[in-house]
């Protein structure tokens, strides 16, 4: 192995070190976890587990309601065994371990040691820290992104049976991964299309036997769910949460009321945008070497489903992390710019009192929804090295 290589593993390795061990040393920061420990006891107990009230008690966290479907508690159940700071460490243990496997799946794919071990360094503090924020906050995100990426490496050697599978898995717990069977649709080839129909009838027919088996349970979990969507800016940084922040901006400085349709139909027209020049690229893409164009069109859909979703937390910005690395080095004409690109990656500054307040919205704006600009940022890069790739070959219109 290259020692500059060995030396980038190394610097990824502390960084994550230095951002979780105060985690093992105190368990409770694991908020999300401590949230399902308490769902799943509760559970164990026979109590309402969708209940704040019920599971307040039993937490050494800020409590917040269990969102995820009633059969996920019983993939807890098993840490319940345990006290909670033992199950919290086994917990975080078993993200690292599958954290290895997401990164293995990853440099199967872009080949991570490019540019002397840099993009080893530049992924734990990618999109401002979303793996940290992922392994400080005990979600699931990183289990999920296995999955995911599991699948998307099965795509790209032809396995698409074993993708769709492998996305119906990710999206057992927050539901909105079976979106990512749209690749299936890219290509519009009748086979694809097909299985990507059969994997989401299989998604629905599994969702539907959890409310059959748990219907109070399962009535529970969508009042929760219904909800959610209180939280914007850094916690939740998605373009509808921008929109919404933005409009109740423009109320304030109007000082009236902005109608309550408008945001919807901003975000409507920023999604219908996206995903029109998404199937524009989608289209020149049928043309392109295979396992070229299968990277591509990972990479599109994965910006597509982040820029579009009402919903987007910190660290499930981990889904863009490889695709933005892939964009940075697979533009050749970006090539030079790259250790600037990885600072944009990773900087994101705070507001600047002494530049005046006249850019106050800017600031906050800039701070708050950093990820989600430079999302944006990455996925213009994409459709431009997309044309650039695919520039004098037939397109299909």
């Amino acid at each position: 192995m290259d020692i500059w290589v060995f030396g980038g593993m190394v610097i990824m390795a502390v960084i994550i070190a230095m951002a979780t061990v105060s985690v093992y040393l105190q368990p409770e920061k694991q908020r999300d976890f401590a949230i399902a420990y308490a769902a799943a006891t509760a559970l164990d107990q026979g109590l309402q587990p969708y209940d704040t009230t019920v599971i307040a008690p039993m937490m050494r966290a800020p409590v917040a309601p269990y969102v995820y479907p009633p059969y996920t508690l019983y993939l807890f159940r098993p840490l319940t065994w345990f006290d909670f700071d033992t199950a919290a460490r086994i917990y975080l243990t078993l993200k690292f371990i599958t954290l290895g496997g997401l990164l293995y799946l990853w440099h199967r794919l872009i080949d991570l040691n490019q540019y002397r071990g840099l993009l080893w360094v530049v992924i734990p503090l990618a999109y401002s820290g979303a793996l940290l924020a992922d392994l400080r906050a005990g979600n699931i995100s990183v289990f999920e992104q296995l999955f995911i990426w599991l699948g998307f490496y099965l795509y790209t050697r032809g396995r698409l049976v074993g993708f769709g599978l492998a996305i119906v898995v990710a999206a057992l717990f927050k539901l909105t991964p079976i979106l990512l069977l749209g690749l299936l649709a890219t290509r519009w080839k009748k086979k694809e299309l097909a299985i990507g129909a059969i994997c989401g009838a299989v998604f629905i027919v599994l969702i539907g036997i959890s409310a059959a088996v748990w219907p109070e349970l399962f009535s529970a979990f969508l009042k929760n769910v219904h909800q959610l969507g209180g939280e914007r800016g850094e916690s939740n940084p998605s373009s509808w949460a921008l929109v919404s922040d933005m409009a109740g901006w423009l109320q304030m400085k109007i000082h009236g009321n902005v109608p309550a349709i408008f945001p919807f139909c901003v975000y409507a027209v920023m999604a219908a945008a996206v995903l029109a020049v998404s199937i524009a690229m989608f289209c020149r893409l049928r043309f392109l070497e295979q396992k070229r164009g299968d990277l591509w069109r990972i990479c599109l859909l994965c910006f597509l489903y982040a820029l579009v979703l009402p919903r987007f937390k910190d660290y499930s910005y981990l889904l863009l992390i490889a695709p933005s690395l892939y964009v940075l080095f697979s533009g050749k004409w970006l090539n030079p710019l790259l250790p600037f690109c990885g600072l944009l990656i990773i900087y994101s500054y705070r507001n600047f009192q002494y530049l005046g307040t006249a850019l106050e919205p800017f600031y906050q704006t800039q701070g708050a929804y950093y990820r989600l600009i430079l999302a944006y940022a990455l996925f213009v890069l994409c459709c431009c090295c997309v044309w650039r790739e695919t520039e004098g070959q037939k397109v299909n219109n």
